[in-house]
């Protein structure tokens, strides 16, 4: 909308060029209505009611010793849903 370009708009976002090259073609070609979620099919929760819960009560309780961690990050909460829920991320975990 401002005339940047896809490099730009991806350095100033953090995401990929490859992302914001599809992002500005989309808005090019369609305006704003271009840039409205197209996945095709609503996502769902891999977590049963009760398993959210617990996953809500485990973030706001912050890491604990066993995360040898001060804070939580991405990767940690992949591998508490993997080893504690048993729920499967997509993602392999070292150690």
């Amino acid at each position: 909308m401002n005339g940047w370009t896809a490099l730009a708009v991806a350095m100033a976002t953090g995401l990929s060029r490859r992302v914001c090259q599809e992002w500005v073609a989309r808005f090019n070609q369609s305006g704003l209505s271009g840039l409205d979620d197209r996945r095709g099919r609503v996502s769902r929760s891999p977590l049963k009611s009760e398993q959210e819960v617990a996953v809500r009560q485990r973030i706001e309780s912050g890491p604990t010793e066993v995360d040898q961690v001060c804070s939580l990050r991405g990767k940690d909460f992949q591998r508490i849903l993997s080893v504690s829920l048993r729920v499967k991320t997509g993602h392999v975990f070292a150690g």
